[in-house]
């Protein structure tokens, strides 16, 4: 399991920043979650693609 925390800022009225775990839990699948969001998780093929569907 390889695990990654990165910040992504959300274009809004009132800059927001959340961090965002990736994980690579296989070797075909990238999970991507907000640490404050704890329901927040998507599923990809790639870190790029897996933090685009977080927006």
């Amino acid at each position: 399991m390889v695990s990654k925390v990165s910040t992504v800022k959300i274009s809004q009225s009132v800059p927001l920043k959340f961090h965002i775990l990736l994980d690579r839990s296989n070797e075909t699948k990238i999970s991507a979650s907000f640490l404050e969001l704890l329901n927040c998780k998507v599923e990809a093929s790639t870190q790029e693609e897996s933090i685009e569907k977080l927006n």
